[in-house]
């Protein structure tokens, strides 16, 4: 399974000028969705003992001011829950990894 669900939200980069609702939106999009799909998938790759779940997370879970507070705060948080689920899920043979993406320079013509 590859779970891409994600939304970067109001590009807003200062808390102050946020909004809550706009947070939980980030937040409820990018990581408990996620994390549903997440739940659901493995629990028909626990029942056969295989598979495989890839997340996208991203680079601004590590490096800080590249995106919102929201954004950030959801894909830091979806990096634990990455780490969680791989050790809770790898005792019955399903391995769960992200991908943290960044711009790539190419010679785009």
């Amino acid at each position: 399974m590859f779970n891409n669900a994600s939304i970067a939200g109001l590009l807003c980069m200062q808390m102050r000028k946020s909004e809550k609702a706009d947070f939980e939106r980030v937040v409820g999009i990018n990581l408990v969705g996620s994390y549903l799909g997440m739940k659901h998938a493995a629990c028909v790759m626990i029942s056969v003992h295989r598979g495989s779940i890839v997340m996208t997370a991203s680079m601004a879970s590590t490096v800080p001011g590249m995106a919102s507070t929201a954004y950030t705060c959801s894909k830091h948080a979806m990096v634990g829950l990455i780490r969680s689920a791989a050790l809770e899920r790898g005792q019955f043979g399903v391995r769960v990894n992200c991908v943290s993406l960044y711009r790539v320079a190419t010679d785009r013509k």
